[in-house]
């Protein structure tokens, strides 16, 4: 029996490892307009904040004593880096027989095209789970299958091979599920118990009425290894998100409370006019200047035709279109109540629509994304089996997590649910 090769040539072309972090942060629209932070050793980050402000107005005569408020201060903490790991595999018999060697100069720039989906990939996964903190979600209320079936509204975030968990608001996590197939016109997954081989996972269990989710391996419930969302940032407990922000209760203070707006009511006819009017509440009850209306491109799609039917009222600014090769669109709308900018993002959920102020978002890390290297300075491992033979790893990992100053200088409309006309 032979040993595994995958590859039928390999290319010895100069690759530069900074392409690494330079994909991450520019294809992703979350981490190119937030801050970054890169010094963070371990360890705990103070967060302070304000809580209240000194408050003492009367009119007529001066303020009573005992009536007098004192500004509030209050410590916030970002206690644990998250980390994130991607690992990437060549087999021997591929390297000796295109290359006749294996060193440090030859084996890490082998294959640019290879690692450069490897990178999309990592981007990807890192950009989706920090939006929302999960990968998905169950088209409309699909149940899935004995069969292994499951639908998902994307199917274009998963791998074959990949290890997933599923779970809803009905049933317990599932166990580990391995991508076997993805039917990219219908969404549909197949779900096995193993990478290879195995059986299909039953899904009857998980439905899209009960708000079925689909979890990247450490992201499930009940791990908190994922990174901080930007969806339990900002939304309320009430509304799906997290009630604490760096330790400290949401809803104790006015400054942690980022503005949540009900979008039940949006429809495709009248999404620009409820963002417009939406946009009032915002800079009413913001503290600060949050003008990028951020969306899916369904929801965007909706928007766009509203400008063009409604162009009396609303049209777009000439001159403020970025079409961006990195896999977004921004346009400047000007309307009877004020402008923004739209933001359509390929990573965004359709059921949130978020205005953001970027410079009150923040990633801490320690070095951001970085490529693992022993200590005797190899920057690739070997690993050995009985019928692949020898293969070598590549490691990169992050270590890190987001983080909100200011979440008040933020807002997010929640529970958007329409459908296209064309749908």
């Amino acid at each position: 029996m032979a040993t595994t090769n995958e590859f039928e040539s390999m290319l010895n072309e100069h690759l530069d490892y900074s392409l690494l972090r330079t994909e991450l942060v520019d294809r992703t629209w979350l981490w190119k307009n937030c801050q970054h932070d890169s010094s963070w050793k371990g360890g705990t980050i103070p967060i302070p904040f304000q809580g209240g402000a000194a408050s003492s107005v009367k009119f007529g005569s001066l303020t009573a004593s005992n009536d007098i408020s004192s500004s509030t201060y209050v410590r916030g903490e970002l206690t644990t880096q998250k980390e994130m790991w991607s690992t990437i595999q060549f087999y021997h018999r591929d390297v000796i027989e295109h290359d006749g060697k294996v060193n440090e100069d030859s084996f890490l720039k082998l294959l640019p095209g290879e690692l450069e989906r490897f990178t999309d990939e990592i981007k990807k996964k890192a950009s989706i789970q920090m939006w929302h903190g999960y990968a998905d979600t169950q088209v409309s209320t699909d149940v899935g299958t004995s069969g292994g079936v499951i639908k998902v509204d994307h199917p274009e975030r998963f791998t074959i091979g990949e290890k997933v968990y599923v779970d809803d608001d009905s049933s317990s996590v599932s166990a580990a599920c391995y991508i076997r197939t993805i039917n990219m016109n219908t969404g549909e997954l197949t779900l096995y118990d193993a990478r290879t081989a195995g059986s299909v996972v039953s899904m009857v269990d998980y439905s899209g009425a009960q708000n079925g989710k689909i979890y990247y391996d450490g992201t499930q419930p009940g791990t908190a290894l994922g990174f901080t969302s930007l969806r339990d940032l900002l939304l309320s407990a009430a509304n799906g998100g997290a009630s604490t922000i760096a330790g400290q209760t949401k809803t104790a203070y006015p400054h942690l409370q980022a503005l949540n707006l009900d979008g039940s009511s949006i429809t495709e006819d009248n999404i620009l006019e409820a963002l417009f009017n939406k946009f009032v509440t915002v800079r009413n009850r913001c503290s600060g200047m949050p003008t990028k209306c951020v969306m899916s491109y369904k929801n965007w799609s909706a928007v766009l035709k509203n400008v063009d039917i409604k162009k009396g009222a609303y049209h777009q600014d000439s001159s403020s279109r970025k079409s961006s090769e990195y896999g977004w669109d921004e346009i400047e709308i000007l309307g009877p109540k004020g402008k923004f900018s739209l933001v359509a993002v390929q990573e965004m959920s359709d059921t949130e629509i978020y205005f953001l102020d970027p410079k009150t978002i923040k990633f801490h890390s320690n070095g951001m994304i970085r490529r693992h290297v022993n200590p005797d300075g190899n920057s690739y491992f070997t690993s050995r089996d009985a019928t692949a033979g020898y293969s070598y790893l590549v490691d990169l990992f992050c270590y890190g997590d987001l983080m909100v100053g200011t979440p008040l200088a933020n807002a997010v409309i929640h529970d958007v649910n329409f459908a296209l006309s064309e749908e």
